[in-house]
């Protein structure tokens, strides 16, 4: 757990650092999303796209998975090396 930690908080700092650097140069969100031709409105609704395609979509797959890897589980033999 506590290497969790410390990944997390290296992310941020790293995050920190690359957002400072980045302001200095002058660049933001918005410059950046104009450079591909959009808004955050349309960056917002971009999303909401792809999580309404993909929930529906990671439902049926998780239908099919899941019953596979119960039975899977269920049949596999014990595992050897646990000492009781």
């Amino acid at each position: 757990m506590p290497h969790m930690i410390i990944g997390v908080l290296k992310l941020i700092l790293a995050s920190l650092i690359l957002g400072a650097a980045m302001n200095l140069l002058g660049l933001s969100a918005e410059r950046i999303l104009a450079g591909f031709g959009m808004s955050p409105a349309d960056l917002w609704l971009l999303l909401q796209r792809c999580v309404v395609w993909a929930l529906p979509n990671i439902g049926l797959g998780a239908a099919v998975i899941l019953p596979l890897w119960l039975l899977t589980y269920l049949f596999l033999p014990p595992r050897s090396g646990y000492d009781e």
